[in-house]
């Protein structure tokens, strides 16, 4: 009877400590390095309270800002977030009502001229007074700020970076005066062009400079709306009713 007890117990003992064995034999559970777990850093911070996060051109560059602050100076931007669209406020949390990071991408903006936007309406004015441009920076900034509805932050600068170049005849001119409100400078411009444009086979609009050949609708920004449009049905390409016409509302505009 003993015999056959011990060999129970030591049978019982094997199946028990097999299970363990085999554990310790199994692989060694492998977890994310803590840094993995960390969030994205970002490419520059315009605010260290920043709740929002604007993911910004083809590089993807990672901008920390205060959204109240972009709201409060762009009527796009607060439609943006917090009017209810996708990229809203109210889409930063989850379906259980816990909040999340509030991400938003603008992939056909470029970084830099948004990163001085940026600069201006969160009050960096120490880097803003480091800003130098010529005329096709300035064009940049101005395009964005104008897609944005939010020119009017420029204004304390907008002479300053302007009167340096007022009297190229770069053809982006026509867009910064129009911007701005500069009528001298866009009448000049407009002139300009209305006098040594051509159309091209598919009846777009070029303009030939230092032997090259440049077309004026591969400007997205380059002229005011409609004013390629109108021109087309003319013999010439700008003619002067519909010039006058374009410097009489922009000797109208608020000079920005």
């Amino acid at each position: 009877m003993s015999t056959t007890r011990n060999v129970a117990i030591r049978r019982r003992i094997e199946l028990t400590a097999a299970p363990i064995a085999q554990i310790e034999q199994s692989p060694t559970l492998e977890y994310p390095a803590a840094s993995s777990l960390q969030p994205v850093p970002h490419d520059e911070v315009f605010d260290d309270k920043g709740d929002l996060t604007l993911i910004v051109g083809e590089n993807e560059e990672r901008f920390r800002v205060c959204s109240r602050a972009l709201a409060r100076h762009s009527p796009v931007f607060k439609t943006m977030l917090f009017g209810g669209w996708a990229e809203s406020s109210q889409s930063a949390t989850t379906t259980t009502g816990k909040a999340r990071s509030w991400e938003v991408e603008l992939p056909d903006d470029e970084a830099e001229p948004a990163a001085k936007a940026f600069h201006i309406v969160h009050g960096n004015f120490e880097m803003v007074y480091t800003f130098e441009f010529d005329e096709d920076g300035l064009y940049r900034l101005l395009t964005f700020t104008n897609k944005y509805d939010m020119t009017a932050i420029i204004r304390p600068w907008s002479q300053k970076w302007f009167q340096p170049m007022k009297d190229s005849e770069n053809l982006v001119m026509l867009f910064i005066a129009w911007e701005l409100g500069v009528a001298p400078v866009f009448t000049r411009m407009a002139r300009m062009i209305a006098h040594s444009c051509q159309r091209d086979t598919e009846g777009g609009i070029m303009i030939f400079k230092d032997e090259k050949a440049i077309f004026l609708e591969d400007y997205e920004y380059l002229v005011p709306p409609k004013l390629l449009g109108s021109s087309r049905d003319d013999s010439l390409p700008y003619s002067p009713t519909i010039q006058t016409g374009m410097v009489t509302n922009v000797a109208q505009r608020p000079s920005r």
